[in-house]
């Protein structure tokens, strides 16, 4: 009798046992998330080599009937006049380049410059040349290339105009457009007619999830006059 009831109580055991396992809930195992591949580091925005064409002499003049393409910033530095009656202009920067800021004209004389003609900085280039992706989502776009001019008297009956910006990656601020600043006293005082700021600079694509997002369009470059002065660094 001893040993049924044991064999009872044991067998009953193990029914519970069995039941209690069967009734616990069953928790999945987790999935592992997949990694987000991560932006690639913005390539160099400037160089200390970035290319530059100078000039140093008495005076410079381009005719009317010339047109002078820059493919690298110019710097003019004369201590007699610059003229420019013919077109000074700048070569856009190709998207991805590895200078993509747009090129900038400046002019500097000791005495005076007369534009006549039009003077042209060169657009931005855009973060990259290839589809957008997560790696070049933080890239930004070059920046508008600027016109100066600086002279104790500057005679400005022409154009002068300030580059455009490129477009950054999807996630990154848009870049700003160039400027147009002259410095030292205007001739004819006119304002600023025949002078343009470039646009500021957009996106390349839809912004990814996962990612730090800017968002901010590139701002518009402006026009401005300023006070010649002789101790302005000139390069």
């Amino acid at each position: 009798m001893i040993r049924y009831l044991t064999a009872v109580l044991v067998t009953s055991a193990l029914l519970l046992g069995t039941a209690c396992q069967s009734s616990a809930p069953v928790t999945p195992a987790k999935a592992i998330p997949e990694e987000l591949p991560q932006p690639l580091p913005q390539p160099p925005i400037e160089s200390a080599a970035r290319p530059v064409e100078r000039f140093d002499g008495e005076t410079w003049v381009l005719e009317t009937t010339q047109r002078k393409q820059c493919e690298n910033d110019l710097r003019v530095y004369c201590k007699g006049e610059i003229r420019v009656d013919g077109v000074l202009e700048a070569f856009d920067r190709p998207a991805g380049s590895p200078y993509p800021n747009g090129v900038t004209i400046r002019l500097v004389s000791e005495t005076r410059i007369v534009v006549s003609g039009r003077v042209v900085a060169g657009n931005g280039g855009d973060a990259h040349a290839g589809p957008a992706t997560i790696q070049n989502c933080l890239w930004l776009g070059g920046k508008g290339g600027d016109v100066i001019l600086e002279a104790p008297e500057i005679e400005m009956t022409g154009t002068l105009a300030a580059g455009h910006a490129g477009r950054s990656g999807a996630n990154a601020a848009g870049p700003a457009g160039g400027d147009v600043i002259l410095r030292g006293r205007l001739l004819p005082d006119r304002g600023t007619g025949g002078m343009t700021g470039g646009t500021g600079g957009g996106f390349l694509g839809t912004s990814f999830s996962g990612v730090p997002l800017d968002g901010r369009g590139g701002s518009g470059g402006s026009v401005r006059l300023e006070a010649w002065s002789s101790a302005t660094p000139r390069y």
